[in-house]
């Protein structure tokens, strides 16, 4: 039975994966990185509709009994990116964080092998557009992002709304809307709002609570599944992140 991560990236990558004979199949490497932010934001809009009740949300793809540690763990983990990002100018920033960095290091180390000269822009550019990414290594650090978009998202739900909001808010952008069309770029007579952040968390809510009805109806007793089908959020206690910081204070305290 697959985690709600294992499920939710199943979702995403299906329609990327390139399959080749002979050989395991592989996700395009351009593929992969537009896929690792969007999960990012999947997991953040995932984390944030959920923030009052994070570890029942992190039970959902932790060991049995380990979502309390899990959470942490991730929380912690975000604490630490934005805290070396202080200036992150939208989820793209913080999403990206570290990975394209990581990818170009390991290219660059391939190329100096090959050629003996320290590659360009132009070199990386061309290997992106050529090569692939092995299935299993982009299922993994797609998963990985996703939790930890979860966690800037329930942990962080106002740095989350301040990220979002700069990321898609398109206010004072209208003179480059207008020199795209000016230059030929076909665009609707009226641009759509964007989604918000509150928005793409309750639809991805529908998503998380079929999920659970159908996978971990063990979450909820049956009293609570009667009520109110599949919800996550029914099952007692909610926990956000601020409570699970004090409770694992107070027990530090007592020992």
């Amino acid at each position: 039975m697959h985690n709600l991560l294992e499920s939710l990236t199943q979702m995403l990558i299906t329609s990327a994966v390139k399959k080749k004979w002979f050989s395991k199949p592989v996700l395009p490497f351009r593929r992969y990185l537009g896929l690792y932010e969007e999960a990012f934001e999947m997991g953040v809009a995932i984390g944030y509709a959920h923030r009052d009740n994070l570890t029942g949300l992190v039970q959902l793809f932790s060991q049995a009994g380990r979502e309390e540690e899990l959470t942490i763990a991730l929380c912690g983990m975000v604490q630490q990116h934005l805290s070396e990002l202080p200036n992150a100018a939208g989820l793209l920033d913080l999403g990206m964080f570290r990975e394209e960095e990581r990818c170009k290091a390991t290219v660059r180390t391939q190329l100096m092998l090959q050629t003996g000269a320290n590659p360009s822009v132009e070199d990386w550019d061309k290997w992106a557009d050529r090569n692939d990414i092995p299935l299993n290594t982009a299922f993994g650090n797609i998963g990985t992002v996703m939790s930890l978009g979860i966690a800037l998202g329930g942990a962080f739900p106002q740095t989350a709304e301040q990220l979002w909001k700069a990321s898609y808010d398109r206010t004072g952008k209208e003179h480059d809307i207008s020199a795209l069309r000016a230059a030929g770029l076909k665009l609707p007579a009226v641009m759509p709002d964007p989604i918000s952040l509150a928005e793409y968390g309750e639809q991805m809510r529908v998503v998380v609570d079929a999920f659970v009805a159908e996978n971990r109806p063990d979450v909820i007793t049956p009293e609570q599944r009667q009520d109110n089908p599949g919800r996550i959020d029914a099952q007692p206690p909610p926990l956000t992140y601020a409570d699970l910081k004090a409770r694992h204070a107070a027990a530090k305290a007592n020992k």
